[in-house]
């Protein structure tokens, strides 16, 4: 069952987004305003709740509106100039996530997000990445196992080689991999996504962050919106959603969607609508090892599998392994050493984690069979 601040914040997204009011109703006690925002902050929904309290008479709330919607903007400025960027030196370019949906909201401040992210091929990254150093932008640190970011100022740039990790489930990475030939032209050398390739990419992209731990509402609130505010061929969709393994996902995604943002029937919804909204944004790690250690089959083997990656994975960080494959073990050590020399407190949260009860596994597992997620892929 939802807590009341939970219920507050999906009444005031649902208001301002779907139902198109200017506010939901006030909150005048300034403990519940404090921890409804701080839990809107959790989610990335932290406008919705300025808009809404500005506009029913409550004026602390002008400067998080007006900050969140500027920039917003400057993201938007920051897209056309690399889409310009990367047209005048050739560099097919699709742009992902956010920058699209947001044109199905009424206002596009209403889709924030905290980076532009763009798909390049990896075979052009270099390329990619001197436009955007002569635009001003900096590389930040290595190269990950799908994207290299960019910085300029506060704007964050992903530009990324790859839609999904081949390790995290192999089915939705071939799907995924076919999207430059399903990719139609626009202007310049700029690439669009059909609606069913963006479509499965976000469903897939929602997997990925439940497997992190949660994905929080903003993913919902955009899959209501493209199942509402746009015209699309639901057989298209499936047919790719049933290939990678996701349309189960997908129907109880948009479930909880429709039980959130239409009153649609929230029955069995219980432990997913819990996952997400205790999540965030960016996921807990309790949620996410509590999800692991269901696939995996227990502690021990979630255990193993988070110190023996996968070659497809380590092959990424560690590109000699190409050449030399039989390094592998060694790069296994080296992967480790890094990982703590980054975020040390992470990493052993987590496997603090990993040794307590399993008192959630039970109904995570649940959760990942009602969801169609193998738990040994």
């Amino acid at each position: 069952m939802r807590t009341e601040i939970e219920n507050k914040l999906i009444e005031i997204v649902r208001a301002v987004a779907v139902d198109n009011e200017k506010h939901g109703s006030r909150v005048s006690d300034d403990e519940e305003l404090r921890r409804l925002y701080a839990f809107a902050r959790l989610h990335q929904l932290e406008h919705f709740i300025a808009y809404s309290q500005m506009n029913a008479g409550e004026g602390r709330f002008e400067r998080p509106f007006y900050n969140s919607a500027g920039f917003t903007m400057r993201q938007l400025a920051a897209a056309e100039q690399l889409k310009a960027a990367f047209s005048r030196e050739n560099i097919p370019f699709i742009i992902l996530k956010g920058y699209v949906v947001r044109r199905l909201y009424r206002e596009e401040w209403m889709r924030n997000s905290c980076d532009v992210d763009v798909l390049v091929r990896e075979s052009d990254l270099l390329a990619a990445g001197a436009a955007l150093e002569g635009l001003g932008y900096q590389r930040g640190d290595g190269l990950s196992a799908h994207d290299v970011t960019y910085n300029s100022g506060k704007i964050h740039l992903e530009l990324h080689y790859l839609l999904m990790e081949e390790h995290r489930k192999p089915a939705v990475s071939e799907v995924l991999g076919e999207v430059w030939e399903s990719a139609t032209a626009s202007e310049g050398s700029e690439l669009l996504m059909s609606d069913e390739y963006y479509y499965f990419y976000h469903v897939a992209h929602i997997w990925k962050h439940l497997e992190n731990g949660g994905c929080g509402i903003r993913p919902l609130l955009d899959l209501w919106m493209l199942n509402h505010r746009c015209e699309f061929d639901r057989e298209a969709r499936e047919r790719l959603l049933l290939r990678g393994g996701m349309l189960k996902l997908e129907r109880e995604m948009l479930r909880l969607a429709e039980y959130w943002f239409a009153d649609g029937d929230g029955e069995g919804l219980e432990t997913l609508e819990k996952y997400v909204l205790s999540g965030g944004a960016y996921g807990r790690t309790d949620n996410s090892v509590a999800l692991g250690k269901s696939r995996k089959g227990g502690r021990v083997k979630y255990f193993l599998g988070r110190v023996f990656a996968p070659y497809s994975l380590l092959v990424r960080y560690y590109p000699v392994l190409k050449k030399h494959p039989y390094l592998l073990p060694i790069f296994e050590v080296k992967r480790w050493f890094d990982a703590m020399r980054r975020d040390r407190k992470k990493y052993i949260a987590e496997f603090k984690e990993n040794v307590r009860a399993d008192e959630e596994t039970e109904s995570i597992g649940e959760m990942l069979q009602m969801l169609g997620i193998d738990k040994k892929d």
